[in-house]
């Protein structure tokens, strides 16, 4: 049985972070963006509350939850279930790819496992989304999917290609850049920061460019069959070039500004060369990665490629850097139509795509429930036809095929039909899908990628058909793969396949399953680098955490280059976080390991008596390599200011409720967050305070009711040793008092503070504590989540100057996103709250 993590040791993990934030105070790190995801359109909710029921309005995840849009399919099988989006992501060579953020609709976030499965549950059946993919090393993409019912779902397959080399250009000089068979030509001092700026100095450039005739054309980001024409027609395109530019300085985005243009260059590919002439026009196409379309921007025209070989080119002037595409409507269509059988059975949810052979193009659809399918093409050409299944970019049939040249569409008929595609395994996977404590997990649904997906019987065995000699990947319920390699010739009957046994980490009735907070304080801060105080600020905080750990992640524990000890001293807690940069590997976050995240459903909401809003997932990719248990944390879009404009305060109720996920089932909860905690000694706004880390620290305050307790939390930090090899040494005291008034923190409690720290803050929090049970949907029973309001106060001190650290370790650029919050320009991160809050720099 796992470890469930209790609100205590939650705390104990802060020590770790605080570390953290000790490295990025050494180079003032600040993070970008915002606080987190958007959760649908407000324009969609009258003002009476009511949903809007168009198109664009039933996009909005909280009015489709309400009922008041039916799903795309319309009535029928899975209505009103929760609907699942999953795929494999994988390199144009079919090698799947790990770690690519996947972002979706309702700023969900997730990333793929070590086999490049993703996953996303409780989306509403049949309503599209669009996925956005990213990874380091690889150009960026985005796909349309539809949520099918869950135990329906068949993956997707997202072909990325490797992103070109990037080059450093002089933001003050002209110069013209190849990738390939393509150019871009900037102009001196064309180049702007986001804010507007002019750009000096060095910028990366990395242009990757896609031969759309060569097997790049598979990552080709979007749908060829649905791009918007100017007039906004609905078009089919052929490609003759596509790319993606990305410059960035210092990790920061930059573009042309306003009125600036660009020239780019593609060389046309060779199946095009003798359809055009110089001074033929191509329109030319902007990819929108919010809606994965391609939309038409004009014209580029064609001439002799620059490189000197002969050939023709495409040439057209854009106004900032994005995809562009160089592109024609395909107007003659012909359509084929056909069936996948796999031993002589219908597939439902193949992928089917035709790829241009004689033209740059591709096409494609998914199978029905009678395993039909039909695809729109060029007439008259020779296109290859691959089908997938279950993700797999490894196709399991292919067939080239000579198209008609007659008119046809799948929209008005007379199609050729290909007859069926016949799919033979000559393989198979089989194993046991169990829970941690040894239970048959019976109803799951296992996938076999390439191959078919099977649901394990009452005692948690399936067996699944699978190509022979070859690596698949088998996973369950969302949870990660494994992968395993075929025999040549096995069979289920015979008993001799492939072996996969799955695990699924359960938790078991009244375990700690989570928690959430409702925070109010008052932060005084002294970030300037000198004794004094920099600024005041209100700040209000609504967040949740759902967590599941694979050891007692209290306790004290070591891995390479992290060392975390925590004592118990009664009233008090003290956690020591030791890390040494010389042997820390690529990110702190392998000191989590087995914490895992627990899912309760999305959006969560939380409700005063006049307000509403979002409790939205967090982002697992805000850390490098991803953090999945990231995604058990949960905040709000709305900042601080925005959420006490709205009403949000101490000394009121907030009500909390959660849909329902596939963790934990739907809930309701409730918290009174007390009254403010008034502070009488020592005086936290007083200028010239200082904290005496040398002798015994009385903090008094306003008595409220002594069922109520009052946490006292100090913190520092130091750096010593060379800023590449040395080490970080962070301390976290934790002290809880009956609120009568007084709380004291001992002297030899004091003395564990480092002398000379960077910075040091002391907080004091009113607390109020509930607890609710909540179901389990996997097992049988009852968790428990706890909730605490808080009121309170913080000073953080400054101190002394930090040593020039040069370059991060990868890992450690960000503190404040390492513990699910992501602090905008004009924010200081504060570690002195459960969870992590971020506080107005400049307010006061």
């Amino acid at each position: 049985m796992d470890a469930w993590i209790p609100r205590g040791a939650l705390r104990r993990l802060l020590a770790l972070t605080m570390a953290v934030t000790v490295i990025a105070l050494f180079c003032g790190c600040q993070s970008g963006g915002g606080g987190g995801g958007g959760g649908g359109n407000d324009d969609c909710v009258a003002a009476g509350g009511a949903c809007q029921t168009d198109a664009d309005c039933c996009a909005n995840l909280a009015c489709s939850e309400a009922g008041a849009c039916e799903p795309a399919g319309g009535e029928g099988e899975g209505e009103g279930e929760p609907g699942v989006v999953t795929g494999q992501v994988s390199g144009v060579d079919g090698t799947p790819i790990a770690g690519v953020a996947v972002e979706i609709d309702y700023g969900r976030s997730a990333s793929t496992d070590d086999n490049g499965f993703f996953s996303f549950a409780n989306l509403p059946v049949g309503q599209n989304t669009i996925a956005q993919f990213r990874k380091e090393g690889f150009a960026a993409t985005a796909r349309q999917f539809t949520a099918a019912a869950t135990g329906t779902q068949t993956p997707g397959c997202v072909i990325m290609a490797r992103a070109a080399e990037t080059v450093l250009i002089d933001a003050a000089a002209s110069s013209t850049q190849r990738s390939g068979d393509s150019a871009v030509t900037i102009e001196a001092g064309t180049l702007v920061d986001e804010a507007g700026n002019p750009v000096t100095g060095e910028v990366a450039l990395t242009a990757t460019f896609i031969d759309p005739s060569t097997d790049g054309v598979l990552a080709f980001p979007g749908d060829f069959a649905n791009a918007e024409a100017e007039g906004g027609e609905t078009v089919q395109l052929e490609s003759f070039g596509f790319a993606i530019y990305e410059l960035t300085q210092d990790g920061e985005p930059v573009n042309l500004a306003p009125g600036e243009t660009a020239e780019i260059e593609y060389v046309l590919p060779d199946n095009a060369q003798t359809r055009f002439a110089v001074g033929d026009t191509i329109p030319l196409w902007e990819f929108d990665e919010t809606t994965a379309t391609w939309l038409e921007r004009g014209t580029g025209e064609v001439g002799e490629a620059s490189d000197g070989s002969g050939r023709l080119a495409w040439y057209a002037d854009v106004t900032h850097f994005s995809a562009w595409n160089c592109d024609a409507p395909l107007a003659d269509k012909h359509c084929l139509t056909g069936r996948v059988l796999v031993d002589g059975d219908p597939v439902v949810g193949a992928e089917v795509t035709a790829v241009g052979v004689s033209y740059s193009g591709t096409n494609g659809d998914r199978t029905n429930a009678a395993g039909e399918f039909c695809v729109d093409v060029m007439r008259g050409s020779t296109v290859r036809v691959e089908v997938r299944l279950n993700g797999s970019a490894t196709p399991v049939a292919t067939r080239e095929v000579e198209v008609p040249d007659t008119s046809a569409s799948c929209d008005t008929g007379g199609c050729t039909d290909l007859d069926d595609f016949e799919v033979e395994f000559e393989s198979c996977v089989m194993g046991r899908v169990l829970t941690e404590d040894g239970a048959p997990a019976a109803g799951s649904t296992v996938y076999i990628v390439p191959g078919e997906a099977v649901v394990t019987d009452a005692e948690g065995r399936f067996c699944g058909r699978a190509p022979g000699g070859m690596e698949v990947y088998v996973f369950a319920d969302g949870r990660p793969s494994v992968a395993v390699t075929t025999p040549e010739s096995a069979s289920c009957g015979a008993g001799d396949c492939a072996v996969a046994d799955l695990t699924l980490t359960l938790p078991e009735s009244g375990d700690v399953v989570g928690q959430l907070n409702a925070t109010k304080f008052v932060a005084y801060t002294g970030f300037g680098g000198t004794p004094g105080l920099d600024s005041m600020s209100e700040t209000y905080n609504l967040s949740g955490a759902f967590f599941v750990a694979s050891a007692d992640v209290g306790e004290s524990f070591t891995v390479p280059g992290i060392t975390v000890e925590t004592e118990d001293l009664g009233e008090c807690q003290v956690t020591t976080a030791t890390l040494d940069l010389s042997v820390l590997s690529t990110t702190v976050t392998a000191a989590l390991v087995g914490i895992g995240a627990l899912d309760p459903g999305e959006p969560g909401r939380a409700s005063n008596a006049t307000a509403t809003v979002d409790l939205l997932r967090g982002d697992p990719n805000d850390t490098d390599p991803p953090s999945p248990y990231l995604a058990g944390s949960y905040d709000t879009a709305e900042d601080s200011e925005q959420l006490m404009a709205m009403g949000f305060d101490s000394n009121q109720t907030v009500s909390f409720s959660f849909p329902g996920g596939v963790d934990i089932g739907a809930f309701d909860a409730a918290i009174e967050v007390p009254p403010d905690l008034e502070v009488t000694s020592p005086d936290l706004s007083d200028t010239e305070l200082s904290l005496d880390t040398g002798s015994a620290l009385t903090v008094q305050w306003v008595a409220g009711d002594p069922s109520d307790t009052v946490g006292v939390t100090l913190s520092a930090s130091e750096f010593s040793g060379d800023p590449a090899t040395g080490t970080t040494t962070s301390v976290y005291i934790w002290c809880e008092f009956a609120d009568t008034g007084s709380g004291t923190v001992s002297a030899e409690l004091m003395d564990r503070l480092p002398d000379s720290s960077l910075s040091t803050s002391l907080g004091a929090y009113r607390v109020r504590q509930e607890e609710v049970d909540v179901p389990l949907l996997r097992v049988d029973g009852t968790g428990i989540v706890h909730l605490f309001g808080e009121s309170g106060v913080t000073r953080v001190f400054s101190g002394t100057a930090p040593p020039d650290m040069g370059d991060l370790p990868p890992g450690l650029s960000d503190p404040c996103a390492l513990a699910g919050v992501i602090c905008e320009e004009d924010e200081v991160c504060n570690t002195d709250t459960f969870p992590f809050t971020c506080v107005p720099a400049d307010a006061g």
